[in-house]
C-alpha cells in the first residue's frame, strides 16, 4: 500500500510540475506582449515629460562617481555593484535511513544509518548539534558575512537608476591577484582570500571570500517612467521592470523579457516527466506484483 501511494504521490508531483510550467510559459508570454505594446524608446540624454507612466525603453552606459569600499579586506573599486560572498569551510552530514516494516507489511523509514561525512565550503553556518557524530563539529559564529556594495548615485544620461534595477544585474568575478589588499592574515589562494595557514588542505572554521563586480558599462532598461526615475510598469497584472546588459534594441528586449523564465521551465519540465516516469513505471511494477 505504502509503494502504490508513493507512486501516486510522483505521478501527481509530475503532472503538478508540468501544470507550472504552462502558468510560467503564459506569464513570460503575457510580459512579452504587454512590453510590445505599451514601451516607447526614449533617449537618455534629455528627459521628455511626456512619457512620464509610460513603459519607456532607454539605453546606454551607466555611470558613477561612487567608489565601493569593503574595510574589512581593503577592496575599493568605481563600481556600479560590488558583491562580497564569505565560505566557511564545514562538515556536511549525509545519511540514509533504515528501511523497516511496520505491523500492517508497509515499509516505512526507521532510524538513521550509514552516515558518512564531508567538508565542504558553504555560504550558511551549517548546524552540526543533531550529527549522529558528536565529533564532527561546525562553528556557531562567522566573523564575517556575504554583503553587496551599490552605488546609489548611479545614472543612465539624465535616468536616476534606482536600488531595486540594479540588483538584478549580474556580475562578474573579480580578480583578486589586481588588487591592492591590506587584508591582515589573509592570502589570496585561487581568487579567494582565505585565513587558511594551509590553502590547499584547510581546516573546518577556515573561511574564503570571493567578490563579484559590476562596472560602469552599456545596458537596456524597460521600466516606467517617473520624473527623472524609474519605476516597474504594471499593466493586465504584468509587471515590467526589467534590465539587460548591452545596447539591445526593442524587438530584442521584447524577446529577453519574455524568456526570463525559459531556464527554470526547462528544468521543471525535466523533473515533472521524471518524477510522471519514475511514478508509472513504480505504479507497474507494484500491478504485476498483486
Amino acid at each position: 500500500m505504502a509503494l502504490k501511494t508513493q507512486n501516486y504521490v510522483f505521478i501527481c508531483l509530475g503532472l503538478a510540475m508540468a501544470l507550472g510550467s504552462l502558468y510560467y510559459n503564459h506569464k513570460d508570454t503575457q510580459r512579452a506582449r504587454e512590453a510590445s505594446a505599451n514601451y516607447v524608446e526614449v533617449d537618455s540624454s534629455s528627459i521628455n515629460p511626456e512619457n512620464d507612466g509610460k513603459l519607456v525603453l532607454i539605453k546606454g552606459k551607466l555611470t558613477t562617481e561612487q567608489t565601493l569600499s569593503d574595510a574589512d579586506f581593503g577592496i575599493a573599486k568605481k563600481a556600479i555593484k560590488l558583491e562580497r560572498t564569505v565560505e566557511t569551510y564545514q562538515w556536511i552530514e549525509n545519511c540514509e535511513s533504515e528501511k523497516i516494516e511496520n505491523s500492517k507489511g508497509e515499509e516505512e523509514d526507521g532510524a538513521l544509518s550509514n552516515c558518512s561525512y564531508d567538508k565542504e565550503w558553504r555560504e550558511e553556518l551549517v548546524d552540526s548539534s543533531e550529527y549522529q557524530d558528536s565529533r564532527r563539529s561546525n562553528p556557531s559564529y562567522q566573523a564575517y558575512s556575504s554583503k553587496s556594495f551599490i552605488a546609489s548615485d548611479v545614472k543612465l544620461g539624465q535616468y536616476k537608476i534606482p536600488e531595486a534595477l540594479l540588483k538584478n544585474l549580474i556580475s562578474s568575478r573579480l580578480d583578486l591577484a589586481e588588487e591592492d589588499l591590506t587584508a591582515g592574515s589573509y592570502s589570496i589562494y585561487e581568487n579567494y582570500l582565505t585565513n587558511s595557514i594551509n590553502p590547499e588542505r584547510p581546516n573546518i572554521s577556515d573561511i574564503r571570500v570571493s567578490y563579484r563586480i559590476f562596472e560602469p558599462t552599456e545596458v537596456t532598461i524597460l521600466a516606467k517612467q517617473v520624473g527623472d526615475t524609474l519605476e516597474a510598469f504594471e499593466s493586465n497584472d504584468v509587471k515590467l521592470f526589467e534590465i539587460a546588459a548591452g545596447e539591445l534594441d526593442g524587438n530584442t528586449m521584447v524577446k529577453y523579457v519574455g524568456s526570463k523564465s525559459r531556464t527554470f521551465r526547462n528544468v521543471v519540465i525535466v523533473l515533472g516527466i521524471a518524477c510522471a516516469a519514475f511514478g508509472l513505471i513504480g505504479k507497474t511494477r507494484t500491478g504485476k506484483k498483486s
